[in-house]
């Protein structure tokens, strides 16, 4: 494995801290299927690309919820001016 590639690997301990979730909810998120890992012996690894995309899903995800509540919200005339 070349020293470029094994940047582009995370540990669960690194990924838990870089991104300020604690390694209960990535396990959720990974029984869920929606957080891609490998698994090296008993350790867990991601592969950064791989998380990148998932946080990109979450802000997208985040968006269309917050749209269809304001939606809903013009809909029923409860939306501020």
């Amino acid at each position: 494995m070349s020293a470029k590639s094994k940047r582009d690997w995370m540990t669960e301990e690194e990924f838990s801290k870089r991104v300020g979730l604690c390694r209960m909810t990535l396990l959720r998120l990974r029984t869920a299927g929606k957080l891609p890992y490998c698994k090296i012996g008993r350790k867990i690894v991601y592969l950064e690309r791989h998380v990148e995309e998932f946080f990109s899903n979450v802000e997208q995800n985040a968006g269309a919820r917050v749209n269809a509540a304001t939606k809903a919200a013009l809909a029923s005339g409860r939306a501020s001016k």
